[in-house]
């Protein structure tokens, strides 16, 4: 949950005041790349569990990203802000530390290198190279 929240309040300020950010729904589109980030680690896991250890059936793979995932990051999501106890944590000065903006960054970039490094082994699986 801390994890939760430092992504939460970092990416809704990055929202609010960059350029960059949506201004009009911050804690929405937070929400989002969060669990887009989400996904991305699952699908690398998952898929990496495919290739080298034994073949999953992508029934399983779907029940996992497509329900238990966003299931639970909608819970996460409703416990910080379904009864508005979001506005006394993006408050807290702790969750804006320097280690707190550095672990935010380092989430998405992972994910980021999640998602290519996932697309190189499939393609690399696919064409008989590993």
């Amino acid at each position: 949950m801390e994890l939760f929240k430092i992504l939460f309040c970092n990416y809704v300020y990055f929202h609010k005041h960059t350029i960059w950010g949506h201004r009009d729904m911050p804690v929405f589109v937070t929400f989002i790349n969060i669990l887009v980030g989400l996904v991305l680690y699952v699908f690398m896991v998952v898929e990496l569990l495919n290739i080298f250890v034994v073949n999953i059936p992508t029934s399983t793979f779907e029940v996992i990203v497509y329900i238990f995932l966003p299931v639970f990051v909608a819970f996460l999501y409703w416990r910080l802000v379904g009864n508005k106890r979001y506005i006394g944590i993006l408050k807290n000065r702790k969750y804006y530390s320097k280690t707190c903006k550095v672990i935010s960054f380092l989430f998405m970039a992972m994910a980021l290198v999640c998602l290519w490094a996932t697309g190189y082994l499939m393609w690399a699986h696919d064409n008989g190279l590993i």
